[in-house]
């Protein structure tokens, strides 16, 4: 899993400084009780901070964690650039929308982390799932 965290947020890094998009400029503080999301369509529901969301779903209030495939366009329907489709940044990624551009977990709502591989600058949140203890993990140092 660790690897999928790093090529996506990796790629993810490369196409933020080509676009020059400067990522989130405000978000509120995590809740410290989210709650299940459903689906657009209200048949599935998938769980606040999950790392395989189920088709449709919305992700936190940030959309961290919105399900998303390929090329499919899903992250872009919530108005943030700074979201993108974790499997169009890398052949690694997950079907998850990451937010580029935090500073600190709190910059990434409900159950979601704010991560970047080691030496990296440029970070992204992530569904608080997608790592293996379920809680996220340090910022590793520039």
């Amino acid at each position: 899993m660790r690897s999928i965290i790093t090529a996506a947020v990796l790629t993810a890094c490369s196409l933020l400084v080509a676009c020059g998009n400067s990522g989130p400029t405000s978000t509120p503080p995590p809740s410290s009780n989210p709650t299940p999301k459903s689906t657009v369509d209200g048949s599935a529901i998938s769980e606040v901070g999950t790392c395989i969301p189920t088709e449709g779903y919305a992700g936190n209030s940030l959309h961290v964690g919105a399900y998303c495939t390929v090329a499919g366009g899903q992250c872009s329907v919530y108005g943030n650039s700074a979201l993108q489709c974790s499997s169009d940044l890398s052949a690694l990624g997950g079907n998850f929308c990451l937010l580029v551009g935090c500073t600190d977990d709190s910059n990434c709502g409900e159950d979601g982390c704010c991560t970047a591989p080691g030496g990296q600058g440029i970070h992204a949140c992530i569904p608080v799932g997608c790592f293996d203890a379920g809680v996220c993990s340090p910022i590793a140092p520039n």
